[in-house]
């Protein structure tokens, strides 16, 4: 049976924040945490990307390259608690409800590099040029 990927489950965020733990992350510093959300239109990515900005959040927005639509990324330096992802979580679930057809697709800890826990490699090359852009 496959595992679910970190952040990918709201079940399953507890799990993976302990296995990030397990594995040396610092809880007690802030670290770059990334959540991807997929929209299907350039109009709703762009009023996502801006909610994402007023709700503190740096954000980016690029073509999908695997499925018509569109992928957001937001990140913000956060100390990792389960707490904050379920927080986010929940704000991210609720801006999908407003825009019908976006998915939230789920968190990251650190790099671009690191997205790559659930996305096509295609749409993750997609990502990372978006957030190069900034």
């Amino acid at each position: 049976m496959e595992q679910p990927e970190p952040g990918d489950q709201p079940d399953q965020d507890a799990v993976d924040l302990q296995r990030l733990v397990n594995s040396g992350l610092d809880t007690s510093a802030r670290h770059p945490f990334r959540h991807v959300v997929s929209v299907i239109t350039p109009h709703a990515a762009v009023l996502l990307r801006q909610q994402c900005i007023e709700a503190g959040y740096s954000s980016s927005a690029c073509e999908a390259a695997t499925h018509p639509g569109w992928m957001v990324v937001a990140e913000r330096q956060e100390i990792p608690t389960l707490e904050g992802i379920t927080l986010a979580r929940s704000f991210f679930t609720l801006l999908c409800s407003r825009s019908p057809g976006s998915r939230y697709e789920g968190w990251a800890l650190g790099d671009a590099d690191d997205l790559d826990v659930r996305l096509d490699p295609d749409d993750l090359t997609a990502i990372r040029a978006a957030l190069k852009r900034g």
